[in-house]
């Protein structure tokens, strides 16, 4: 794409999909990995939580990737 100002700007769909409203906190907090630091605190400040959603994904990536 090229921008009015002639900036040019590349957009990568390689990952673009629907994902239902709670993936990003899910995807987020289970990314953590059992770190023991403020992660969590930070993610629960900029999105919305869906802890009971989050506990269920967390729970099927471990039963398909271990």
């Amino acid at each position: 794409m090229v921008q009015d100002n002639g900036t040019i700007v590349v957009i990568d769909w390689e990952f673009a999909s629907w994902c239902p409203i709670y993936w990003e906190y899910s995807s987020a907090t289970w990314a953590n990995s059992g770190w023991n630091d403020d992660w969590h605190d930070y993610v629960r400040m900029a999105l919305d939580e869906y802890p009971t959603q989050s506990l269920w994904l967390s729970s099927m990536k471990l039963e398909m990737w271990s």
